[in-house]
């Protein structure tokens, strides 16, 4: 039943042409919790996914349903710190900054499409069904929420995306 559920998943995502536009390299947006020295650390999203970050020593994990969604490394410099990292079972890195004196955080960038980062959620998603299932979510509402238009939700919909079309076939290996 589970492998039917994921699935469906993949081919609705897939069959979602219109939705997801291309772009050379798609930026997410970004927010969290930043500590007074440019850390994250608390409640934060990456492109729509959002779960509690944690930073220490150098390296950062986010968990979403208490298991480990992406992690990587940071380094910081005079209240700016710049982390890369990777969702878990995927190969792609995705960076951004951010800086406790503006208090801003750079959207994150390193997937060539939008298309590329929603597939790369809904593989972690489809692998961890069941953490998901026992913190009552679904693989859904986790894909659901990256596949929103991430200019949408800055009030940029439509601004510069051009023209092309992603046909869920991104490029971007997992």
């Amino acid at each position: 039943m589970r492998h039917f559920f994921v699935a469906g998943l993949l081919v609705t995502l897939v069959a979602m042409p219109a939705v997801v536009v291309a772009q050379s390299n798609s930026s997410l947006p970004v927010s969290g919790t930043m500590t007074s020295i440019g850390t994250l650390n608390g409640t934060t999203t990456i492109g729509g996914v959002t779960g509690t970050v944690t930073s220490s020593g150098g390296s950062w994990t986010m968990t979403v349903g208490g298991m480990t969604f992406a992690s990587g490394t940071y380094s910081c410099s005079g209240g700016s710190c710049s982390y890369t990292g990777t969702v878990v079972g995927s190969t792609r890195t995705f960076n951004f900054t951010t800086n406790s004196t503006t208090g801003a955080i750079t959207a994150a960038t390193g997937f060539s499409t939008h298309g590329a980062w929603v597939s790369t959620v809904a593989h972690w998603a489809g692998t961890h069904q069941g953490g998901l299932a026992a913190a009552g979510m679904t693989p859904g509402q986790v894909v659901s929420s990256a596949a929103k238009d991430p200019a949408a939700a800055h009030g940029n919909s439509g601004s510069g995306h051009g023209a092309d079309v992603d046909r869920g076939h991104g490029g971007d290996k997992h």
